[in-house]
């Protein structure tokens, strides 16, 4: 075997950089890749064979970049009574939630008949199913993409007509 000509990468991320020694280095932005493996591929030359021929097979590295911050809220819920009153239904907004480090995934919403998912991106709803001449107050909680929760919103208490 002969020595190192040079190193070849291949997914390698925007933010890192290889050396001429085959040393990968730099900084990844917050919030880049969290949460899913990422994968980097890299190949030695061999000076010997003129740099055409790897010494070795390809080497993956797998890493995974942990998010262990949850989405914050900035804001109130608000329970509020349809344009139509009725006695089962009531609207439900929310602020936008943000997330620095994964990713927003999805608002649970909780406090009514059953739990209720939303993708983000809704900051809204029209619940349905519920008891007349009842009061609710409904709870909102973000979830990242990887899976760290906010804490609760607690929205104002109102009730379904007769």
């Amino acid at each position: 075997a002969g020595d190192v000509l040079r190193f070849e990468a291949s997914n390698l991320p925007p933010d890192l950089t290889m050396s001429p020694e085959g040393e990968i280095s730099g900084t990844i932005a917050a919030g880049a890749f969290a949460g899913s493996p990422y994968v980097v591929s890299v190949v030695v030359f061999d000076r010997a064979a003129g740099g055409q021929d790897p010494l070795s097979d390809s080497t993956t590295f797998t890493w995974t970049i942990s998010d262990n911050t949850p989405p914050l809220f900035v804001g109130n819920v608000v329970a509020s009574a349809p344009a139509t009153a009725t006695d089962t239904t009531m609207n439900l907004s929310w602020p936008v939630a943000t997330d620095t480090g994964s990713g927003l995934f999805e608002y649970r919403v909780t406090g009514g008949p059953a739990p209720l998912m939303f993708p983000a991106g809704t900051n809204a709803a029209l619940i349905t199913g519920l008891s007349p001449s009842t009061p609710y107050t409904f709870q909102v909680v973000a979830v990242d993409n990887a899976g760290n929760v906010s804490p609760a919103l607690t929205s104002n208490t109102l009730s379904t007509t007769p």
